[in-house]
């Protein structure tokens, strides 16, 4: 049997010719983690790309998801980024039967990420290690409060008692 070219083979595994391959949900999360956490260390592509050996085109490929991050790759971005390797995966769904992740849970789970490393990056910033305790302590409070319906989803634009970046 005489082996096809790379290209023929590649256009097998689309969807269709000039269709792109569906991407992993999993190759959408672990890039997803990788831009989220370049983003909270302040890094660019180029420089985080610069540090591997690679273009800052790569690393857009692989925080779409565009381009699957082998093993070996993917630990060395931990390395640059000083994080364990599983947090690539923290928070990945669980596929149901059918092997897809549900749309709407998967979106909640995103802005929740956001969220959440949005408050970690901030809560980081503190150094005073008794007004961390309390800003702990407030959260688990809050956390336990029924949540009121008429409760704004964002801050008052004129409040000058708030403090906006």
């Amino acid at each position: 049997m005489i082996a096809k070219p790379a290209r023929e083979r590649k256009e097998q595994r689309n969807l269709g010719v000039g269709q792109p391959m569906d991407r992993d949900p999993v190759d959408t999360h672990v890039g997803s983690r990788l831009r989220i956490q370049r983003g909270l260390q302040g890094l660019s592509q180029t420089e985080v790309a610069e540090k591997l050996g690679l273009t800052f085109q790569a690393i857009q490929k692989y925080e779409r998801g565009e381009t699957r991050i082998s093993a070996s790759r993917l630990y060395q971005i931990a390395e640059v980024l000083g994080i364990p390797i599983y947090h690539f995966f923290e928070g990945l769904q669980v596929r149901h039967q059918q092997g897809q992740a549900s749309s709407d849970q998967s979106q909640g789970k995103l802005t929740l990420d956001r969220e959440a490393h949005e408050l970690l990056g901030a809560f980081s910033a503190v150094t005073d290690p008794q007004f961390r305790r309390a800003v702990i302590q407030l959260l688990k409070h809050a956390a336990r409060l029924p949540v009121p319906e008429d409760l704004p989803l964002s801050l008052p634009a004129n409040d000058p008692a708030i403090k906006r970046d």
